[in-house]
């Protein structure tokens, strides 16, 4: 995650080239790349100056100039209060809020002595901490009492009084801070940061002005469309009397032995309004390297991507473009209660489209209706969606659907525009749901893996995709910045920053094809049989193999995406007998000759999307029955495998012995993953 922007009392600061900016670019038909390096210099000129002149300002902020994200000369200008008085102050309490409204832990840094690592529970709020810290107020850890602030050299202690924590349902922290002066009375600071959506409807209308306010929203509309993630910070100055009153109903309700969690959100409710909004903050959650070139594969390989994501849906649509999900001679079908002027011309609908029908359900019935019929020339039938069942035929590149989360709840809200809209999505090549929840991410995947005659297999890295990757028949949970709790939750984890091969890897070595060169050559099978079938996934004949049933049509949905490719020659394991099966496995577990192998060619690292086109194509993967039966093939045992079985690299060496339980066979140099969750 990287701080780029903010809006500070309705002025902007910022300079970023972002990947959804990139690809709102392409979609106008502009040169991405050159445009892109000459942005980009631009953007390294500014960055020189802005860390020379905040050196001028603060001499600690040199000890973090190597984070620094956000650029922008304006914004040092204005700290230095060369935009007046008011914007200089509105500046500081804004990035005093910023170091002030989390839950971060600090840590020495072992790599960096001197400096302090930032430990957040996500890694947007960790962003936030970061960049106030770079420009000058930096968080320097927890005191008895609350935080220890260095401002521009200046250490201070702040006493936090209470932290009301953020969750998926609030949308929002705060804290309360105790603010204390020479011969006044203590007062009570609460700082909000949240979403827009939640902070606009908790300011207060008497302290607010109104064009500060058109201004920011503004803003923040304009870095939605660049793909940054956006949040509100506001706050509530109260008298030590209000905040007593307050404090005895919150500890009331903290110590409730009956619905404890509802009445201290009440509690915090009651409190979490008449804000004052200081400003707003954009952060870029970039796409990890090679996503694009990942996306293309897959999408080459016929296997059809759901992106399931909880951004706005022209955030969603510019990150399309820029991964490669859609282009621009692509048709996008929008399904939205409410289309906007240029979205009804360009789908040539009727101008008084959203005034025509008396409520959204109607609406989303008309565009659905109306879209198969013009385009795919269906009506939506029972037997239009059983014949598009059978048919694991490529869809049509030229179209795709965007849907929206209200949208969606109606399109899923009764059988008949169920069975509409999925035949819907069956004649586009992507489907793009925007703003919708964890339950509507897993509702679009037991949708599809119910109805379609397809595998389903589930991508995500955060607590919100858990439910679809549980969903799902095969379910990838990505370790990484987000948590783990999508790892935990998964078939198959996979680590966060995607390294398939070791930095001496060499894609010129005729044993390792680049990844461009991947084929279906590069899947021959064994042995071939008289009957022989074509496959959904490459296009090629293969044989079906008896311990597989892979050859499915594969639907991915995601919330990310992997790179990386590996050869598969001499790799397929296709057997016309269980019993040559299992010679070949117990000669390629011999502990001397896997030993020797191991040696002579160390395993290669994999990545996720070899796992992918490793289960797509038909390669034996171990999943969580199969193992079982694979031990228990080559043991004669019955007996099973321990409840929970963990993904560590773990030897065969004793394996003809029966030393131990295995979590991973090796089959010559490779190692295959195993996750065995009977209660699954």
């Amino acid at each position: 995650m990287e701080f780029k922007k903010c809006t500070i009392n309705g002025v902007s600061y910022g300079r970023a080239y972002t990947e959804a900016l990139a690809g709102l670019r392409k979609r106008q038909g502009v040169d991405v790349e050159a445009e892109g390096n000459i942005e980009r210099e631009l953007i390294n000129q500014d960055r020189i100056k802005m860390i020379d002149d905040l050196r001028k300002l603060n001499q600690s902020s040199s000890d973090y100039d190597d984070e620094l994200t956000f650029i922008s000369t304006n914004f040092v200008d204005d700290l230095n209060g060369q935009n007046g008085p008011i914007q200089k102050q509105s500046n500081e309490h804004f990035m005093l809020a910023l170091a002030l409204c989390h839950s971060v832990l600090v840590e020495d840094d072992p790599k960096r002595p001197g400096k302090k690592l930032l430990k957040a529970q996500s890694p947007d709020e960790a962003a936030l901490v970061g960049t106030a810290r770079s420009l000058g107020y930096a968080f320097q850890g927890n005191t008895k009492k609350g935080f220890l602030i260095d401002v521009n050299g200046i250490r201070k202690e702040y006493q936090v009084l209470n932290t009301l924590e953020f969750n998926s349902t609030r949308k929002r922290m705060s804290t309360i801070i105790k603010i204390s002066e020479e011969n006044q009375p203590p007062k009570a600071l609460l700082i909000c940061k949240g979403a827009d959506s939640i902070i606009y409807g908790r300011l207060s209308k008497k302290y607010n002005h109104s064009n500060m306010l058109e201004s920011t929203s503004k803003h923040l509309e304009q870095y939605a469309t660049e793909g940054l993630r956006t949040l509100c910070i506001a706050q509530r100055e109260l008298s030590w009397s209000q905040y007593s009153e307050w404090n005895k109903r919150h500890l009331e309700a903290s110590t409730s032995l009956d619905d404890r969690e509802a009445k201290m959100e009440a509690v915090a409710d009651s409190i979490e309004r008449e804000l004052i909004l200081l400003g707003g903050t954009a952060i870029e959650d970039r796409l990890q390297d090679g996503v694009p070139d990942s996306i293309s594969l897959l999408g080459d390989a016929g296997i059809k991507l759901w992106v399931l994501t909880g951004d706005k849906v022209e955030t969603a649509i510019n990150i399309g473009f820029s991964c490669n999900l859609l282009g621009n001679d692509m048709e996008l079908l929008l399904l939205k209660n409410t289309l906007q002027e240029e979205d009804i011309k360009a789908l040539s609908l009727p101008p008084t489209i959203n005034e025509d029908f008396n409520n959204d359900q109607d609406l989303i019935n008309y565009l659905i209706d109306n879209y198969l019929s013009r385009y795919f020339g269906k009506t939506g039938s029972i037997e239009e969606l059983e014949e598009a069942t059978k048919d694991h035929s490529p869809p049509d590149e030229g179209f795709g659907v965007v849907v929206d989360g209200d949208a969606l709840k109606l399109a899923l809200s009764n059988e008949e525009t169920k069975r509409k809209f999925l035949l819907l999505c069956k004649q586009c090549k992507a489907v793009l749901c925007c703003r919708v929840s964890p339950a509507q991410k897993a509702a679009v995947v037991k949708l599809v893996k119910d109805t379609l005659d397809v595998m389903t297999l589930a991508i995500g890295d955060g607590s919100n995709d858990v439910a679809m990757i549980q969903a799902a028949d095969v379910g990838v949970g990505i370790a990484g910045e987000e948590g783990r709790q999508a790892v935990m939750s998964s078939d198959y984890a996979a680590r966060g920053d995607f390294d398939a091969y070791p930095e001496d890897y060499d894609p010129t070595d005729p044993k390792r094809p680049k990844i461009s060169q991947y084929s279906s050559e590069h899947v021959k099978r064994k042995s071939m049989t008289q009957q022989t079938q074509s496959s959904p996934i490459t296009g090629t004949t293969i044989n079906p193999s008896p311990t597989t049933n892979y050859y499915k049509h594969m639907e991915t949905s995601s919330s990310t995406g992997a790179s990386g490719s590996t050869d598969l020659e001499q790799q397929a394991g296709y057997y016309n007998t269980k019993e040559e099966q299992r010679k070949s496995m117990i000669k390629s577990l011999d502990p001397r000759k896997t030993k020797r192998q191991s040696q002579q060619n160390p395993p290669k690292r994999r990545s996720v999307l070899d796992l992918f086109k490793r289960k797509s194509q038909g390669v034996s993967y171990y999943d969580n029955n199969s193992i079982i039966e694979t031990y228990n093939f080559l043991n004669g045992t019955t007996e099973d495998l321990p409840n929970s079985i963990r993904t560590e690299e773990i030897a065969m060496e004793d394996f003809n012995n029966n030393q131990q339980k295995f979590s991973r066979i090796s089959n010559d140099t490779r190692r295959i993953s195993a996750n065995y969750q009977p209660n699954r």
